[in-house]
């Protein structure tokens, strides 16, 4: 992965969208970043991007 720097992988990416519920708000933010750095950088699809917003976000906030 070179030119940026991410926490999470995009099959790690993934993992968090498979079991959301798994993991602490924290990570589901920083998977959403690290998502979006991921697609900015031409490694990934607007479709997968779009996913993994749409997956994460309801588990992003502290509720």
């Amino acid at each position: 992965m070179s030119g940026y720097t991410v926490t999470f992988s995009i099959s790690a990416i993934d993992e968090f969208c498979d079991n959301p519920t798994e993991y602490k708000t924290w990570q589901i933010r920083e998977a959403l970043n690290d998502a979006r750095v991921h697609y900015e950088y031409g490694n990934a699809s607007k479709n997968w991007y779009d996913y993994v917003v749409m997956k994460l976000t309801p588990y992003s906030s502290y509720t």
